[in-house]
């Protein structure tokens, strides 16, 4: 009987400890709820000083400024996904305007939101593209994210 509760007692302390392992390896997933709209043009970074998103009649319009520039994001869609911009596909789309006030169409890229949440409003995801102007000077955008931007029905 002594050996039995001698190895009742291992087994719960063993037990215990297992526990506590298994509880310090979960670490919290730590959600970035900073709100911002950032992204590569060229290599180089673009800062924005405000932005805003809405939807209206199942599209979505991203805006994004500066004293300088603008940028802007039109979706064919006010939902999750993936959003192809073409020339086959004309409702996506995207739009850079430099301190110059020269306008770059978007020729091709992806946008893909991530969450659009209309009873909390907020919108995140990412794009990137290849923008022309009408010189046909390009410049490509990378790393493009928006995070927690509020959005609201127009």
């Amino acid at each position: 009987m002594k050996h039995i509760s001698k190895l009742f007692s291992i087994l719960l302390i063993f037990l215990f400890f297992s526990s506590c392992k298994k509880e310090a390896e979960k670490s919290p997933t730590i959600i970035d709820t900073s709100e911002y709209f950032k992204c590569k043009l060229n290599n180089k970074d673009y800062v924005d000083d405000s932005r805003f998103a809405n939807y209206f009649f199942g599209l979505t319009k991203i805006v994004s400024q500066n004293d300088f520039e603008l940028f802007r994001i039109d979706l064919e869609k006010d939902s999750l996904g993936t959003f192809i911009i073409s020339e086959s596909n004309p409702d996506n789309g995207m739009l850079y305007i430099d301190s110059n006030s020269i306008v770059y169409d978007a020729v091709s890229g992806v946008i893909n939101v991530t969450e659009f949440d209309k009873s909390k409003k907020i919108l995140t995801g990412t794009f990137s593209g290849v923008f022309k102007n009408a010189n046909n000077v390009t410049i490509n955008v990378t790393e493009g994210k928006f995070n927690y931007l509020k959005v609201s029905p127009l």
